[in-house]
């Protein structure tokens, strides 16, 4: 029980630490484009939800989320 509280542990710094460090870099050319690509669908077609599964450190989500008065329209 004790190894398993450790591990958790010592995964929940792993984790902690690799998204920080995706959070501070800088993101390719071609993620922004697709992240500017998804937004015009999204007003094209007048959508304004989307579902987060955590898969990074949530440089999308908070695109998004700062573009919220374009998915209104």
């Amino acid at each position: 029980m004790m190894i398993d509280q450790i591990l958790k542990e010592n995964l929940i710094v792993s984790y902690d630490a690799e998204a920080q460090r995706r959070s501070q870099e800088e993101d390719p050319e071609w993620k922004v484009a697709e992240r500017e690509n998804f937004l015009g669908w999204m007003i094209e077609e007048n959508s304004s939800s989307v579902l987060d599964l955590g898969a990074g450190p949530g440089k999308d989500s908070f695109f998004l989320k700062r573009m919220e008065s374009s998915l209104w329209l």
